[in-house]
């Protein structure tokens, strides 16, 4: 059973006049999320969850069972010009019942008090005090920037490039109206990695803006646990200080135990440096609390499988497989080197049972009727090493995304031929690449670390 003391956010309903002001209540909703993740004792549910849930028609229970929380707050937001009610009520998971409504009308001026106003009345009702839950938020006394930042939180939820784009762009603005609105400044921070992450922006152009914005929202607020995850994050993917970026996360934590990309980029550090056990502690938290969460299921699999925890990373992987097969993480995008079904299968010596699943994946992921029997004539021929041969050689002959250099290694690694891997290495340690972080972990990558190239990255990475 979930703890006594756990609640899920459902997305608030869009109630004004024109029904176009989504971005509004959805920013809003996260935002409440954001304030009852600091009321210790409590534990929320993360927004891509909750979010996620959004048109599923279930009932209360199925909906506490699924997000594994005791308590639902849900509501609605009726915007008309610079006049806002909100409308709010928990309810019991296991009874559908209502333990706590009211209804609030404010102006927009007093949307940020407003929020603590509800996570006070929510800690009320759950016998559990508001503290400090009001430090470390969206501070600014300008509406019209909040407004911005609220338009900013929502676009960047999409996760497409263009949307991302257009998140920055928001932040910015709302920045221009208050230069020392702290959650602006780490929600550009934490909106230019995965434009760099999914190649929609150059490493070399997003990084230092990346670095500054993270830099002036822990200056500005050092409370705001959303400006350390973005320090971290910085640490981790672009300065590769795995010290810097471990205290960074692990104070993100503590100024908000729920937040869950904290505890998931914390697991990111913890791996990096070979500490599988602590990294799977770390990624469970997350996972706990972000439990529909296809990447960070499929990262504690791979964590699981670093720490020896076979059965632990079959799991994850057969629910990763079940809940979005055609997720990134799943099929092996990207620039880290997931394992995966298909990998567990192949380093368990079941190779007929591997290119079942790499044939299916293949499939998925848009490989045409030739590729595919390419594919199966290459095993016949040759087992997986072959497979891995040829999978490699299509994808150079396409062109690698630029978020791929370690991916296409790991590739040629599998397949046998170290000096390619090797090749591709040295072009990914050339672009500072955020896939390397995992160097001197990836088991594909352990013959390559004893040649002296590698070796040097390792050692100028700070591994050694």
């Amino acid at each position: 059973p979930p703890p006594e003391r756990s609640i899920a956010v459902l997305p608030f309903a869009d109630l004004a006049p024109g029904r176009d002001q989504s971005w509004f209540s959805d920013g809003l909703t996260e935002e409440i999320i954001g304030v009852l993740g600091r009321i210790d004792g409590l534990r929320v549910a993360a927004r891509s969850s909750s979010f996620a849930l959004r048109d599923a028609q279930l009932d209360a229970r199925r909906l506490g069972d699924t997000l594994r929380v005791a308590s639902l707050l849900e509501g609605s937001v009726r915007r008309d010009g610079e006049l806002i009610r909100v409308t709010a009520r928990l309810v019991d998971a296991s009874t559908g019942y209502h333990r706590w409504s009211a209804t609030f009308d404010r102006r927009l001026r007093d949307i940020m008090p407003l929020q603590r106003e509800i996570a006070a009345a929510i800690g009320a009702a759950l016998a559990l005090p508001l503290g400090t839950a009001a430090s470390g938020g969206a501070v600014t006394q300008n509406a019209d920037a909040y407004d911005l930042y609220l338009r900013g939180v929502h676009a960047r939820a999409k996760l497409t490039g263009e949307e991302l784009m257009h998140a920055v762009d928001y932040f910015d603005r709302a920045i221009q109206l208050d230069s020392s609105f702290a959650a602006a400044w780490a929600g550009k921070a934490a909106t230019i990695g995965p434009l760099i992450w999914y190649g929609h922006l150059p490493r070399a152009q997003g990084a230092p803006l990346m670095r500054a914005a993270a830099q002036r929202a822990l200056a500005l607020d050092p409370l705001l646990a959303d400006a350390h995850v973005a320090s971290g994050m910085t640490a981790l993917y672009v300065d590769w200080s795995w010290t810097t970026a471990e205290l960074a996360l692990r104070r993100a934590t503590v100024l908000n135990a729920n937040h869950a990309l904290a505890h998931h980029f914390l697991a990111n550090v913890l791996r990096a440096q070979g500490r599988f056990r602590e990294a799977m502690a770390a990624r469970e938290r997350a996972l706990a609390l972000d439990p529909l969460s296809v990447r960070i299921g499929m990262m504690l699999g791979a964590d699981c499988v670093l720490a020896g925890e076979i059965d632990c990373a079959l799991t994850q992987f057969r629910r990763a497989n079940e809940l979005e097969p055609r997720n990134p993480a799943v099929l092996g995008r990207g620039p880290s080197t997931l394992m995966g079904l298909g990998g567990l299968l192949e380093a368990r010596g079941d190779d007929s049972a591997a290119i079942v699943e790499y044939l299916r994946r293949d499939s998925l992921s848009g490989a045409t009727p030739s590729d595919l029997s390419q594919a199966r004539a290459d095993f016949a021929r040759g087992g997986l090493r072959a497979y891995w041969h040829g999978v490699a050689q299509r994808t150079e002959a396409r062109g690698v995304p630029v978020t791929e250099p370690v991916h296409v290694a790991w590739m040629w690694s599998r397949a046998g031929n170290p000096a390619r891997a090797i090749e591709w290495l040295e072009r990914a340690y050339r672009d500072r690449d955020f896939g390397l972080v995992f160097l001197n972990v990836v088991p594909e990558f352990a013959g390559l670390r004893r040649d002296p190239r590698v070796r040097r990255m390792v050692r100028e990475m700070g591994f050694e």
